[in-house]
């Protein structure tokens, strides 16, 4: 995909990566599936009743189970050079207040907390979160924490934050999958 190796041998030229990260990012033809969507059902989203009449009958029956959408990105184009991104983001989203990692350092989190008997705890669902998202909102956010970036410290060599942002637009704007034997989205 020439629009990975461009971004890549620029920053290349650039001394932004070393030989190895180059050589695992840079787009090799050999190596590429297209990604695909599947569903995993969300069993714990049926209803009781159907529940109990599934096992009264012990047969097959039909219902609809609510699922939820995964696309799998493993060996698609832009699996590596979006692990190379998360690399460089996860430290920036873990540095903000907001962030919560998962159910158990919510409780943490809770745990150290002082609660109010009177205080109210309200969760959310989102639904399509990533699908509702603007991308020019996703951008703005990313440049938000330009000096979050600038400060932080990795193990490998930090491309500029113009790069990211390279990277982000390109991940954002080529999405592609296929379901049902179709092609969703471009590259």
């Amino acid at each position: 995909m020439n629009k990975i190796n461009e971004i890549v041998y620029n920053m290349n030229k650039d001394n932004y990566l070393d030989e190895i990260t180059f050589k695992y990012i840079k787009y090799e033809n050999q190596y590429i599936t297209t990604p695909f969507a599947y569903f995993l059902p969300k069993i714990h989203k049926l209803d009781n009743e159907i529940l109990k009449d599934i096992y009264k009958q012990q047969t097959e029956i039909k219902i609809q189970v609510p699922a939820r959408p995964i696309i799998s990105q493993c060996n698609g184009p832009l699996e590596r050079i979006g692990r190379y991104l998360d690399f460089f983001l996860l430290p920036i989203v873990k540095t903000q207040t907001t962030y919560i990692s998962d159910t158990g350092s919510f409780i943490r989190l809770l745990e150290k907390s002082k609660i109010e008997t009177d205080t109210l705890l309200v969760t959310y669902d989102i639904t399509s979160l990533y699908t509702n998202l603007r991308f020019s909102e996703i951008i703005a956010a990313l440049n938000s924490v330009t000096g979050i970036y600038e400060n932080l410290e990795y193990n490998i060599i930090k491309p500029s934050f113009d790069y990211l942002l390279q990277i982000t637009n390109l991940i954002l704007l080529n999405n592609e999958f296929t379901f049902n034997k179709n092609v969703i989205g471009k590259l």
